[in-house]
Parts: structure tokens; sequence; C-alpha cells
């Protein structure tokens, strides 16, 4: 059932966000992502990327891996409480895919709105397991993300919600038709700004079927519309990661996600709202 699978996947959902929050309650969420490997590589949208790379203070010449975090959320429990804490990652680099596929593959489309986050210290990561078989309209799919933001994460005024948010829908067409490679799915699923990067699964497994990159809008409104890039580029990309010499060395330098998290302190900040238990790593 989908609250159970839910509850296995949602720990590899992250957000990003700026690195010197705008907000003093809380940090500026610009967009999602997803662990795609456990030592520490997020998958998310180029257009996010695009977006801190923008930032005015990497235009002045600053770095622009500073100006970003990745947010992990953890449920934990200390002492018998339960709280949830959420960890800051630093990012090591970007990779803005340029992915060439192999020459029997046919592709409908230009290079799909896809980059990765390589993370500087942690591995031991969750990871969601990503789906490779036929994409059919009227699967049960599900997302999970950051719909506006910071702003659904303190609607009431103060964070009062620490936990990315469910979104149930189906998958209305596959984008030209039925094919091996199409280039998009188009899902019966509202989304909002925020929601980029969020990934999509299949209800009854968790498998990982595609990312949200965009919604129809129609005279200024968002619609019912939204696309998602298929999961069989990025397990393409996937497989081609795993020979990377780049990566196995970064890797060995990482410490356990398990360990990195005892070296904190969770109660070390705790955000100005009535909700007790909660509190994030620094």
């Amino acid at each position: 059932m989908i609250k159970d699978v839910y509850q296995e996947l949602k720990p590899a959902v992250v957000a990003i966000a700026l690195s010197r929050p705008v907000d003093k309650d809380f940090f500026t969420i610009i967009g999602t992502g997803f662990f795609l490997r456990e030592d520490g590589i997020v998958l998310t949208n180029k257009h996010v990327l695009d977006a801190i790379n923008n930032l005015p203070q990497v235009k002045a010449g600053s770095d622009p891996f500073k100006e970003a975090c990745v947010l992990m959320f953890i449920e934990r429990e200390v002492d018998g409480k339960r709280f949830m804490s959420v960890l800051p990652l630093l990012i090591d680099k970007f990779w803005l895919v340029n992915h060439t596929l192999p020459p029997e593959v046919i592709f409908y489309g230009n290079q799909p709105d896809i980059g990765l986050i390589v993370l500087k210290d942690v591995r031991g990561c969750p990871t969601l397991k990503v789906y490779k078989g036929e994409y059919r309209e009227g699967e049960a799919i599900a997302a999970s993300g950051f719909p506006l933001g910071t702003s659904t994460l303190k609607s009431v005024g103060h964070i009062h919600q620490l936990t990315p948010t469910l979104k149930l829908g189906t998958i209305g067409a596959v984008l030209p038709f039925t094919c091996e490679s199409p280039h998009s799915l188009l899902l019966d699923m509202m989304v909002q700004h925020g929601s980029s990067g969020s990934p999509v699964f299949l209800q009854d497994t968790g498998e990982v079927i595609g990312i949200v990159n965009s919604g129809m809008v129609e005279n200024g409104h968002g619609t019912n519309l939204t696309y998602c890039i298929p999961s069989w580029y990025f397990k393409e990309l996937l497989d081609k990661m795993e020979d990377k010499a780049e990566l196995n060395e970064l890797r060995k330098r990482k410490t356990p996600l398990k360990e990195w998290i005892a070296s904190r302190n969770p109660h070390r900040q705790v955000p100005k709202t009535p909700i007790s238990g909660v509190g994030w790593l620094q």
C-alpha cells in the first residue's frame, strides 16, 4: 500500500536550498531532489542548478557550490522521544548532464532537464530503486517533494511542517507515444514551483519511474497536467557512472551517514515555533 511504500522511500527525498537563508526561521527551498546513489549523488533538474548558478553572489565571482546545500529530513528517536532533524549537507560540485545516448536508442526530444549534485561529506545515503520497464497510461503513481518551497513548511506563519509532501496521480499519456524511449510522461497531477526534481514513483512498489520537471500552465494558472522525465534515461546515466574513477575516489573520503549524524548535536538549534521536538543539525 502507498502508505507503507512511502514511509520506506521518504528519507531519500531531499530539498535543494540556499545555504544563506533569506528567512531567519528556515532555509529557503528552491527545488527538490532525491538520492540516486548511496555515495551522495543527488538527482534534480538542470533548471534548479541553473537558478543557483545565476544567483547575484555567483555572478560576482563566488563559488556556486557554497551558495546552496541539500537538506535531508530524518526522523530520529532520542530518550524515547521522536523528533525530526534537518541536515544541511555540503555540496562538492554540480554535474550538468550532457548524456550521449547509444546509437540504437531513438529519442524524441532534446537533452532532458536533469542535473546531478555531488555531496561533499557523506555516503551511506538512502536511495530509491529506479524502474526499468514499460510505461503504461492509467498506472497509479505518486510524487514527493517540496511544493511552494519553504512557504508550505511555514504556511501558518511559522515552521510547522518538517517533511516533504506526498501527491497522488496517474500516468495520463506516454510521449510521443508508447515506445522504448519516450521523452516524457504526462501525469494527471498538479505541481507547483519547488516540486521540480521530485521523484515520481509507482504506488504499489515505490520504484521511481520519472522526475518532475514542469507543469502545464493555462492563462497564468497551473493545471493538473504535469511532465516528468522517464526513468529509462537516468537509469542509463546511472549505469555509466559505475565506472567513474573520480566518484570512487571521492567516496573513499566520505563519512558514513550514521557516523556523520552521530558526530552532530540535533538539539543545537531549535526553530522559533510552538511545536516542540524539532531541530536541525549544523
